[in-house]
């Protein structure tokens, strides 16, 4: 699944309804009829390297070279949407999913709370977003 012999990957295990959208409560319950998979999204080290401190793209295509690409994956590269950031939060909105990470391509990884990477939550709304990315940029 993974073309590495060492790597730690940042990501979100997720539950999966039968549609496949993101299901938290399926997640909770023992009967759920869905999958469970792994969205990865960041690369902190490989092969013996710390490359927390590379730019995010830069992590970006290393992670995406290592994962393996198969329709049902049980481990998923999540892409990088570049200046489409407010599309695909109203797709997230109409879809009801809970948010989005906005990350600078430039930024090292960031291990605790950070200015560079903003959680935007869908319930915010898009005036709240606004605020946030506006706020992002001093």
């Amino acid at each position: 699944m993974i073309r590495a012999q060492t790597a730690i990957i940042d990501g979100e295990i997720v539950a999966l309804d039968r549609t496949g959208k993101p299901s938290f409560d399926a997640l909770r319950h023992s009967h759920r009829k869905g999958a469970i998979v792994f969205y990865a999204f960041d690369l902190l080290y490989y092969d013996g390297e710390d490359v927390s401190q590379y730019p995010l793209v830069a992590r970006k295509q290393a992670l995406r070279r290592i994962l393996r690409k198969a329709p049902r994956a049980r481990i998923r590269y999540t892409e990088h949407v570049e200046a489409e950031g407010e599309r695909l939060f109203s797709q997230l909105e109409a879809m009801q999913l809970e948010g989005m990470v906005c990350k600078r391509r430039d930024s090292v990884y960031a291990f605790a709370r950070s200015k560079l990477w903003l959680k935007v939550k869908t319930a915010s709304g898009p005036a709240q977003m606004q605020k946030r990315i506006e706020a992002w940029g001093r």
